[in-house]
């Protein structure tokens, strides 16, 4: 008797949308757990089937923790879903100085195919294009996020006082130049560019590439080894994730920007 194993469909539209909004959870999630944002009894434990994790998720507890999630589960999600964010800025600041502590950036980029079968496009008008089955996706998220917390635990820890802003950055081609994702507002570029105190390290966490594809850089001030980081060139990079591909800074990006 023959056994033939199935082959594993691609992944679907719907499938990598679903699967990119749980990790942009899961990610501020964790950030804001591991980096003490809130306090510890913001967070509830919640097992995610979809991508086979234990994570503490946070709770709308208070005024600041019910519109960082307002953020998200409106904002963020409403332009992810219309392909216009280009770039989503999770900043730090210091509350009392004013100047940047840490920077997590994500970038996406999506598949031009409007068929149901997954591909993979490494950039918004790329042609690198490849079969993405919905086991890999998660793999790759998973990486993604043990990556992002190990390399979180190894910085000092936040100052008392700080200040949580999220910036989209958006496809200037597809967006309609009059779009506002809900609990966002336009900006001028003063109010986009906060100086930073020092010369951050620069981290290339990995990507996750599907319709929907994710790429995650950090910056941080906060860096333990710091005196080792300023003998660096100012666009050097450490790359800690794997699957990784070039990307743009988004902080030196000419998109517009909604804050």
């Amino acid at each position: 008797m023959v056994v033939r194993k199935l082959k594993e469909p691609e992944i679907t539209e719907q499938e990598s949308l679903l699967l990119t909004r749980k990790l942009l959870r899961i990610a501020i999630s964790k950030i804001s757990y591991v980096r003490g944002l809130f306090p510890e009894n913001y967070f509830n434990d919640k097992s995610v089937s979809a991508l086979e994790m234990k994570i503490k998720k946070l709770m709308p507890i208070d005024a600041e923790s019910r519109r960082l999630i307002d953020w998200m589960e409106k904002g963020v999600y409403d332009a992810l879903q219309k392909k216009y964010l280009k770039t989503l800025l999770f900043c730090i600041y210091d509350a009392i100085e004013g100047h940047m502590i840490e920077e997590y950036a994500f970038s996406f980029s999506y598949s031009n195919s409007d068929s149901e079968e997954g591909m993979m496009n490494i950039s918004h008008t790329g042609n690198n294009k490849q079969g993405i089955k919905p086991n890999q996706m998660r793999s790759s998220a998973c990486k993604m996020i043990r990556t992002l917390v190990q390399l979180m635990q190894t910085l000092d820890c936040m100052p008392e006082e700080r200040t949580i802003l999220m910036k989209l950055l958006y496809y200037e081609d597809v967006t309609p130049i009059d779009y506002e994702p809900p609990f966002f507002r336009g900006c001028s570029e003063q109010e986009v560019n906060c100086p930073w105190l020092k010369n951050p390290l620069k981290m290339e966490i990995g990507n996750v590439n599907s319709k929907h594809s994710v790429a995650l850089k950090v910056k941080s001030i906060l860096d333990p080894c710091q005196d080792e980081n300023n003998d660096m060139e100012d666009d050097e990079e450490i790359s800690l994730g794997v699957d990784s591909t070039p990307t743009t800074d988004p902080s030196n990006s000419d998109s517009e920007v909604h804050l």
